[in-house]
């Protein structure tokens, strides 16, 4: 994974491989935490929370495993996101606005599969989301 607190991102990590091995299209987002080799800008929302208006972009990384079975890594990356203090607050203490940047990247999440144009199409409305710990 592109970042990890334990264990279970790992387990979560690995979805986008076993997915995309057993022939499923498949799209594994994260939030961007910092910059990532070999990602692409391929789109962006406007997203509301709150009666306020946020900006995201998204970023695609394709990871091809062969025998054309691809998963995209697409990483949603806001300011709120890259922060040097670590992922969720510094150590022993959390960032005030954590509930905020989970909202936010929850909902660019959700759009990701009907805006983002990977490939020649959107992945569609008929998806599957299984979610870690946001």
């Amino acid at each position: 994974p592109w970042s990890k607190t334990g264990g279970l991102a790992m387990i979560a990590g690995s979805y986008g491989y076993e997915f995309a091995l057993r022939g499923h299209r498949t799209m594994a987002i994260a939030p961007m935490y910092d910059d990532y080799a070999d990602c692409t800008c391929i789109g962006g929302k406007t997203i509301n929370i709150a009666g306020c208006w946020h900006d995201v972009r998204y970023f695609l990384h394709r990871k091809v495993y062969g025998h054309g079975k691809v998963c995209d890594y697409v990483f949603v990356d806001h300011p709120s996101y890259r922060r040097p203090e670590g992922i969720y607050g510094p150590p022993g203490a959390e960032f005030g606005d954590n509930l905020f940047r989970f909202a936010l990247f929850s909902l660019a999440a959700a759009e990701a599969p009907l805006i983002l144009e990977i490939d020649g199409s959107t992945y569609g409305q008929d998806v599957l989301f299984i979610c870690n710990d946001w």
